[in-house]
């Protein structure tokens, strides 16, 4: 299994679900469009998170098995340019997470990788829905540059 940061280098050149999607958007102040749809949340290392996956129809986004279903539950699978323009529709402030923005909030989680004992597998399970973070992470599947879909709530 891999740990969550692992995770999001192997899965950035495909189109992934934000908020993996342990909730990609990330800022340092409440907006209005995300407040009233993606309810962020200020987690342990001080930075508000969405706590919803995103669901923003854009250019070069998708509903996993291109199924509406799909995008109700799990939100929209993204490339990486249209999550970064998805990420400014919430409006300023708002960005996807580096990778040390991951390691910061996982580290307060039991880390990850070397940071860890035990290679990331609390913080893991304390993001996922369900975990002890009430970040809630839903793992929505990917889709590879030639349409794919593949690993739903696997990643």
């Amino acid at each position: 299994m891999l740990n969550v940061v692992d995770k999001v280098r192997h899965i950035r050149g495909f189109a992934v679900l934000i908020a993996l999607s342990l909730a990609l958007c990330s800022s340092a102040q409440d907006k209005k469009l995300s407040a009233t749809i993606y309810s962020p949340k200020r987690m342990a290392d001080n930075k508000q998170w969405t706590t919803r996956n995103l669901d923003l129809n854009v250019a070069q986004s998708y509903c996993y098995q291109d199924a509406e279903r799909n995008c109700r539950l799990y939100g929209r699978l993204y490339s990486w340019a249209s999550a970064q323009r998805v990420c400014r529709r919430l409006g300023n402030g708002w960005r996807l997470p580096t990778d040390d923005d991951w390691r910061q909030l996982a580290r307060r989680y039991g880390g990850v990788s070397q940071d860890s004992e035990d290679k990331g597998k609390a913080a893991y399970k304390a993001l996922l829905a369900g975990g002890s973070s009430g970040f809630d992470a839903v793992l929505g599947g990917g889709r590879s540059p030639d349409s794919k879909y593949e690993r739903l709530v696997a990643y």
